[in-house]
């Protein structure tokens, strides 16, 4: 694969595996960031062959200069909306367990409610 771009499997399910260099990334919003600019054509992202290295799985060889553009891009120190979720979660529990039961206002028993309630349907 010389110039960074070569075929994955064959037929109805074949991806075309695109190499991109790139020393630091947060996986989870890589992940977020190419399956938001290139919908159905998104495939898959593996980073486990060589170090630095992002394999991009896309359907069409055509997204080969936008998927390079969107890793080159691609700002490791961002959150996903996942991982922002749980920084903001961790956040309001920090400060609430710094106050005492009956100091908590209204938004703070609402805040704690919406947490629970979230971590029991989310399965968390």
């Amino acid at each position: 694969m010389a110039d960074g771009i070569g075929q994955v499997g064959g037929g109805a399910d074949s991806a075309v595996e695109i190499a991109v260099e790139k020393a630091a990334i947060n996986l989870e919003r890589l992940q977020e960031e190419l399956a938001a600019a290139l919908g159905e054509g998104y495939v898959g992202l593996s980073t486990d062959s060589k170090p630095d290295v992002v394999r991009v799985f896309v359907r069409d060889k055509t997204e080969a200069e936008q998927v390079r553009a969107l890793v080159a891009g691609h700002d490791a120190t961002k959150l996903s909306a996942r991982q922002q979720k749980e920084a903001d979660r961790a956040t309001v529990i920090e400060r609430l367990r710094g106050k005492a039961w009956v100091t908590w206002t209204a938004q703070d028993k609402e805040e704690a409610l919406r947490i629970l309630a979230e971590r029991l349907l989310d399965g968390a």
